[in-house]
């Protein structure tokens, strides 16, 4: 499949950092619940299926990070230039993807009227001192507007032009998704009604944003963790390589477990120390092992929280980072529900600003019962940038 990797300005972002935001419509990542409290990514951020973005960033090793996102259903070009600085700038960051042009084509919307949308949200996003991304779209139906497949190419056309003209990464979701035949979807990432990916789709879409941005991406600020001696003072999750399991129980010294989970510990030549694995048969009951994390002189700075896990099949373990005490606590939630077809190890990587007045706070891995839990974490880390001067 051919990719278009445009080059020149962006580039100087990359020094800054990677977290991409997204406006656009159905195909775009949908729409979140941000918490109220300060933080560019991290809050109510769940790694699923869900959308493209989420397999970026773990295809990427954590590279591309979760921004803020902002798809609407049914959305036209012209609906989202209102809205992009509220709903997709507004929490920084250094990139802003754009998905649209399937519904501005169904409305028979003219090429110079969407092009002059894209202008503007481009130039929006370039104010808000972020790079844009554009997309030459996914294939579409044939149906809506008589000439619709005509207008949805003239859109790409310009598209392609006018990233390529700026410098800006352009990521060619169209190419990895149609079928030459048709014009169509191909089957494989067909969601069934011939507008939207379905989870495969979604993988090719994620390759495709990867591979667009790999000159743009600057490292992460904050590595999966790789050692735990005893005078490592840094990483603040206790026991982060489950190396020390004193009782020989499973369960690694400093962790408790809760219900029904089995836990246990062991080796891959893929990571480092130990990896522990949770499991559990589909069950009514709540279940979890959980690690405290020293709070003390936290409230108020950013963290970030990185480490490795893989699934088998479908699990639905969430792990979460989270407060209690303050007004609004911290809720970040880097996986949930992942459904992996290769169990691949994968890398997270998600930053947030620990609220102030919280008066404790820990990891957890957890299910609420009635599904099937195989799912392996290794190398965690939960770091305080703020005291590293990041």
């Amino acid at each position: 499949m051919s990719r278009w990797v445009a080059s020149g300005g962006a580039k100087a972002a990359a020094s800054q950092g990677n977290v991409v935001n997204w406006i656009g419509d159905s195909i775009a990542p949908p729409a979140r619940t941000y918490s109220g409290v300060d933080a560019v990514n991290g809050l109510g951020v769940l790694l699923t299926p869900a959308d493209f973005l989420a397999w970026a960033h773990l295809l990427s090793s954590a590279q591309i990070q979760y921004g803020k996102v902002a798809g609407i259903g049914g959305q036209r070009a012209d609906q989202m230039v209102p809205r992009i600085v509220a709903d997709a700038l507004s929490h920084g960051g250094q990139f802003c993807g754009i998905s649209t042009g399937t519904n501005d084509a169904s409305a028979g919307r003219t090429p110079a009227q969407h092009a002059a949308d894209i202008r503007a949200m481009c130039a929006a996003i370039v104010a808000a001192g972020q790079t844009p991304i554009l997309t030459t779209g996914v294939p579409n139906p044939s149906g809506g507007a008589t000439n619709y497949r005509l207008l949805f190419d003239q859109y790409r056309r310009f598209t392609i032009a006018y990233a390529i003209q700026n410098g800006w990464p352009l990521v060619d979701t169209y190419s990895a998704l149609v079928d030459p035949a048709t014009g169509g979807y191909l089957t494989a990432y067909d969601s069934g009604d011939g507008i939207h990916p379905n989870n495969a789709g979604k993988r090719v879409m994620g390759e495709a944003l990867v591979a667009a941005m790999q000159p743009y991406l600057a490292p992460l600020k904050v590595a999966p963790a790789a050692w735990d001696t005893a005078a490592q003072t840094a990483n603040l999750v206790p026991n982060p390589l489950f190396k020390v399991d004193t009782n020989a129980d499973g369960v690694p010294d400093s962790w408790t477990k809760t219900g029904t989970l089995t836990v246990t510990t062991g080796t891959d030549a893929a990571v480092k120390g130990r990896w522990m694995r949770i499991q559990e048969t589909a069950s009514a009951g709540f279940a979890q092992v959980q690690a405290p994390i020293t709070i003390t002189g936290l409230p108020g700075r950013s963290i970030a929280v990185s480490g490795l896990f893989r699934v088998v099949g479908t699990t639905a373990t969430t792990l979460t980072i989270s407060t209690s005490g303050a007004a609004t606590n911290l809720n970040m939630r880097p996986i949930a529900g992942w459904t992996e077809p290769t169990g691949d190890w994968r890398t997270f990587y998600l930053q947030a600003k620990v609220p102030v007045g919280a008066t404790s706070m820990a990891i957890n891995f957890n299910t609420n019962g009635g599904a099937t839990v195989d799912a392996y974490v290794a190398q965690l880390g939960v770091y305080d940038l703020t005291a590293a001067g990041l």
